[in-house]
């Protein structure tokens, strides 16, 4: 093994040693698109399909699991050290997310937004496309409209490769090994946000339940998972203390064609986060099309609360205009707190009443109507914004805290991107 370094002829690749070859993915083994099934073939058990669900942090995961009963074409059941990749989704960022498939999951099948790439080089491809590498040619072939790599695309990407299958072995041990160490810190620190943000609900529940005053009066609630609340207190369904807006589901909901990069926010669930709808990476549409539709024009504190798909996630608007996707409902508080109302929907009051109003099917929503009758506790307005202008402070201080161990992820992860980058371009090597 020698340090001569050659060019690779890729900016983004760079030099890299002279006995490596550079080569297209469809040279090194084959891209195949996954199975289309109707939803009668989706039953309780049967065959598994892995969907872009089932990839989380680069493994695969098994939260959310559909299984179908019918004949799967050969060609698309899986083999032990197949690669699986997310090639089409709602969300720019899920695209390109990657497993292996490992020797228990053979056997199973793939849905029609996954590809899979067969190769006897796959423990190495999959190293580069954990890298900067595969980072580079997604920025390249995804664009704002067109949320999709094609096998086409897939095929053409061009990878630095060692012809020594032994070569090829040393590495992937070595980064199998160091990449468990970084992994491993990583879901540490994972579980200490999991922490704070669990003491945070618990925080907000006891709040919204008890109150900021523990030596007033209490009284039994007559809801077993509330428990106490004061006496002076009261229940109320949401539907006595808001109205309800949907966005225009009609004829005039924008086409993809009508995103454009600036004007009039068009807001989705995955818009949605920590509580809160940040204008960087939205979706807008001209102030046209925003006039001639119908539904919601939002105002500043509506709630925005998530029916289908991520059910229950909510954020509190602070802006003046916009409208929302057909997954959305806008909640616009008039006999209440609309800040006391948002962290009512963040405590166990909105966990519980879900899981009641639960429909138990296969594609997971709520309904608008189960949602007005949703029950939140009800102090005097005083007393609402009281206990929402505290949980305000006291919910800043652990985000700060949660914010600063998600950067500490954020950073391991570009290391452990940056580590293999290295390898997997041999600007450095494994000798042994």
């Amino acid at each position: 093994m020698t340090n001569e370094m050659k060019p690779s002829g890729i900016a983004w690749i760079g030099d890299i040693p002279a006995s490596w070859e550079v080569k297209r993915l469809k040279y090194l083994g084959t891209a195949r698109n996954g199975l289309t099934y109707a939803p009668e073939d989706v039953h309780d058990d049967g065959v598994l399909v892995l969907r872009s669900s089932n990839i989380q942090n680069n493994a695969l995961a098994f939260d959310d699991n559909v299984y179908v009963q019918m004949r799967i074409p050969s060609e698309l059941v899986l083999q032990e050290d197949d690669l699986l990749i997310c090639s089409r989704n709602g969300s720019r960022d899920l695209i390109g997310k990657c497993a292996l498939i490992d020797k228990q999951m053979a056997g199973n099948t793939y849905g029609a937004f996954m590809c899979v790439f067969r190769s006897k080089y796959n423990k190495f491809i999959h190293y580069v496309m954990l890298s900067h590498i595969f980072s580079f040619y997604l920025d390249r072939y995804l664009t704002s409209t067109i949320n999709q790599l094609t096998n086409a695309n897939l095929n053409d990407i061009t990878i630095p490769i060692p012809p020594d299958m032994k070569e090829q072995q040393r590495i992937v041990a070595f980064l199998d090994d160091r990449c468990s160490q970084i992994d491993s810190i990583v879901a540490d620190m994972e579980r200490q946000v999991e922490i704070l943000q669990k003491y945070k609900k618990a925080l907000i529940t006891e709040t919204v339940t008890k109150g900021l005053d523990k030596s007033v009066p209490m009284k039994n609630s007559g809801i077993d998972w509330i428990g106490e609340v004061p006496k002076h207190w009261d229940l109320k369904k949401l539907k006595l203390l808001a109205t309800f807006h949907n966005g225009d589901r009609g004829e005039n909901y924008p086409l993809s064609t009508e995103i454009v990069s600036e004007g009039i926010p068009f807001i989705n669930a995955g818009h949605l986060t920590d509580g809160r709808v940040p204008l960087d990476n939205m979706d807008f549409i001209t102030p046209d099309k925003y006039k001639f539709m119908g539904g919601v024009k939002l105002r500043r504190n509506d709630i925005l609360y998530c029916l289908r798909g991520s059910i229950g996630k909510n954020a509190i608007v602070d802006f003046d205009e916009g409208t929302v996707a057909s997954s959305l409902v806008a909640i616009r508080c008039f006999a209440c707190v609309p800040k006391y109302a948002f962290y009512c929907l963040n405590s166990v009051l909105d966990d519980e009443q879900r899981f009641f109003y639960d429909n138990g099917t296969a594609q997971p929503n709520l309904a608008a109507d189960s949602l007005r009758k949703f029950r939140i506790t009800y102090p005097p307005i005083e007393e609402q914004k009281a206990i929402a202008n505290w949980l305000d402070a006291k919910c800043a201080e652990t985000d700060a805290l949660i914010a600063e161990k998600q950067r500490s992820i954020d950073t391991m992860r570009q290391y452990k991107k940056s580590l293999i980058y290295e390898y997997v371009t041999g600007k450095k090597r494994v000798t042994h």
